[in-house]
């Protein structure tokens, strides 16, 4: 959110703008996550993750994860009775300002990002951070967002979890480097926007990601993913996606958006992948780096893309890929699709994978796995194939 209107007296939230009328507004149980920006010198009165102006309004059980950056205001604005609220920021020098009415003796808890950590584990091999609540996986979140993880930190699920921040960003600093052991349990990530890198990871480096399923809806621009948005070095295995993904781009059942020496080990994707324009893939929708493996791996969900590049496996491979043993199961629609890869790059291999013809709906020279087609109509032959068809 970003206010710029140099002439107002108040504006902004980031959750929720005004009220006005005679009906009471109810703000309750809501996570604001974004950046809040702003260059207005009158705007005293800005609510950086909430503004209400309403008397007899209620807000309720809310958490603010705010990037405060703009020259005056405040991280919320409200003469609403507040209660049960925390308020997260990094903003202001690591200050946090409210303008509330203290008439109505607000509850408000002002946390900095660096207060979190865990209760439990020494980030070891032996001994790792477990994550046993929500607000364990805040601390995952703030601690890599604050690039405190180094390489080789150790993380343990130990229950089931609904959250709506992706752990790491695509920056070197930023990223997720450690080692998550999703100890069997179940990630439902539910997030919705226009941002790039989201999954249960928003951006891992260096890491791995096992044991864990995840469910959920993710919808956002570019590099979506079930389990990881975007991968560089990274191994991810023994993992389930059982979610809703949307994307104008570069989405995958696995990993959205993929640069190089990653592996894919033992996954399953029963996801229903759905892009607006080019690059979707049951399991990694666009592969732009070599040395990037998928072995193993099975998709049984619905995966398609608007214009090209569809693949039950792969969209789209920027660079020589590694597929074995990988099957293909689900729907693949479209004339320019693959049941394996909706587009390969010259020395890619595929060995042992197979799919259901019946299930792809290319036309008729489209032959998946074998010959792949290219947005031109032309057909790129690869290295001689051992893929097979599975009829139905």
């Amino acid at each position: 959110l970003v206010l710029s209107d140099n002439t107002a007296t108040y504006a902004g939230g980031g959750m929720h703008n005004n009220s006005e009328g005679d009906a009471a507004c109810t703000v309750r149980n809501c996570r604001f996550i974004h950046n809040i920006a702003g260059d207005n010198d009158k705007n005293l009165r800005s609510g950086g993750g909430l503004y209400v102006d309403d008397s007899d309004g209620y807000v309720i059980g809310c958490k603010f994860f705010e990037n405060l950056a703009y020259k005056s205001g405040a991280d919320i604005y409200s003469n609403s009775n507040i209660s049960n609220c925390t308020v997260v920021a990094k903003g202001g020098g690591g200050t946090v300002s409210v303008i509330v009415d203290e008439a109505q003796k607000p509850n408000i808890t002002f946390r900095s990002w660096g207060s979190y950590q865990f209760d439990k584990g020494a980030g070891t091999e032996n001994d790792p951070y477990r994550i046993e609540k929500l607000e364990d996986w805040d601390t995952l979140f703030f601690n890599a967002e604050c690039g405190l993880y180094s390489e080789g930190i150790y993380i343990r699920l130990d229950t089931d979890l609904t959250v709506t921040l992706s752990v790491g960003l695509a920056s070197s600093d930023r990223s997720f480097k450690g080692r998550f052991d999703g100890n069997g349990h179940t990630v439902t990530v539910i997030r919705r926007g226009n941002d790039e890198n989201v999954g249960a990871f928003g951006h891992a480096e260096n890491a791995t990601i096992k044991n864990l399923t995840v469910k959920g809806t993710r919808k956002g621009n570019s590099a979506i993913g079930g389990i990881v948005g975007s991968a560089l070095n990274t191994l991810i295995e023994n993992c389930t996606s059982d979610a809703t993904i949307r994307a104008s781009e570069k989405a995958g059942g696995i990993i959205g958006s993929q640069d190089c020496g990653n592996v894919v080990n033992n996954c399953i994707s029963n996801s229903d992948i759905r892009c607006n324009n080019n690059y979707a893939g049951g399991i990694s929708g666009y592969i732009a780096g070599e040395n990037t493996v998928i072995r193993n791996c099975v998709f049984i969900g619905y995966v398609s893309a608007t214009y090209y590049h569809t693949g039950g496996i792969v969209g789209y491979e920027g660079a020589a890929t590694t597929v074995f043993n990988a099957h293909s199961f689900g729907m693949v629609p479209g004339s320019v699709a693959g049941a394996i890869s909706g587009f390969s790059a010259e020395g890619s291999e595929y060995e042992l994978c197979l799919y259901n013809k019946e299930y792809c709906t290319a036309d008729e020279n489209g032959i998946c796995g074998a010959i792949i087609k290219t947005h031109t109509g032309n057909y790129i032959k690869i290295s001689t194939p051992t893929c097979n068809t599975l009829w139905k």
